[in-house]
């Protein structure tokens, strides 16, 4: 169970580091929208630095929205490692954790496909239409089926907690 141990602690880091960006993120867009702490150039963009204040916060709200779904993903992700113990397997609330993380993994990345594209359509004038292939976890389709093999998962673990709940009647 070392491994089970690490992985705990692992995550854990990564939940915490993760929610201190964010909390950092939120505090700069703020400071930048309503303090006028513009001057700061964090944005090394000619098409950001072409917004208003308005439309800054409006993308920065979505990023923001984005980034608390998948903040919310890892949380239950991490409340799924902790759940599982050799002696606590393939319980109901397992399964509905491995349901809702797929869930939100498919659904926010269809989430960031559409703003990307509402983006471009109002901001850029132009759609785009391709297929990235710059790694395996960049990969829009390969991220999607991580969220169905979760959900897939989340399938097997309610079969095989009927099959341990019926195993432990017969005995």
């Amino acid at each position: 169970m070392r491994v089970l141990t690490t992985l705990r602690k692992l995550i854990r880091l990564i939940y915490i580091l993760n929610f201190i960006v964010f909390i950092a993120i939120f505090i700069v867009m703020l400071a930048t929208l309503f303090f006028g702490i513009g001057n700061i150039d964090i944005l090394d963009n000619e098409t950001l630095s072409t917004f208003s204040k308005t439309e800054l916060g409006i993308l920065g709200f979505m990023f923001l929205l984005l980034y608390a779904g998948y903040l919310y993903t890892l949380y239950i992700f991490k409340d799924l490692v902790y759940n599982l113990e050799p002696e606590n397997l393939f319980t109901e609330l397992q399964s509905t954790y491995l349901l809702r993380i797929g869930k939100l993994i498919i659904g926010l990345t269809l989430a960031e496909i559409g703003f990307k594209f509402l983006f471009d359509i109002f901001y850029q004038q132009e759609v785009k239409i391709g297929f990235q292939l710059e790694g395996l976890f960049q990969n829009t389709l390969f991220t999607i089926c991580i969220g169905l093999f979760f959900i897939f998962l989340s399938e097997i673990f309610k079969i095989a907690g009927k099959l341990k709940q019926e195993n432990q009647l017969t005995i």
